[in-house]
């Protein structure tokens, strides 16, 4: 069963302590969404966030997974967690022959940086997280 919302959350935020709080909302849409796509230019906190949300959900030793592409994890609150990097993608058939539209399909929770190499691939009803640094601070969207 998918479940419709229309949501949108904005944070503006100047330390990484706040990240909690984002997380903390990210972490109740956990209960009825799978799928979080994450947009931002390089830099913008994409990895940092979701460290501090697999932290929140009991997970140690997260890590980024440019180059092993797709990072699994444990959680003993959420189960299996999956935390996805697209930035060396050059073209979408790299995303089925890594095994993720399998993730998805089999209804897995998944994290997913660069989600815009893949876009024809991605269900409909994602949450889009969209991260912006302006000065000295991060704008952190939301939204379903």
């Amino acid at each position: 069963m998918q479940i419709s919302y229309n949501l949108k959350k904005e944070f503006q935020i100047e330390s990484l302590s706040e990240l909690k709080l984002v997380s903390s909302e990210i972490i109740k849409l956990m209960k009825n969404q799978k799928i979080f796509l994450l947009y931002g230019d390089m830099g913008s906190g994409k990895t940092t966030l979701i460290g501090e949300l697999c932290k929140q959900i009991g997970i140690t030793g997260h890590s980024s997974p440019t180059y092993g592409i797709i990072n699994h994890y444990l959680s003993t609150s959420y189960g299996d967690v999956f935390h996805v990097d697209c930035y060396r993608f050059s073209q979408e058939n790299e995303a089925i022959n890594c095994g993720l539209i399998e993730l998805i399909d089999q209804n897995e929770y998944c994290f997913i940086e660069w989600p815009e190499k893949i876009q024809n691939l991605l269900p409909k009803n994602c949450v889009k997280i969209n991260l912006k640094v302006q000065n000295n601070t991060r704008e952190i969207t939301i939204s379903i």
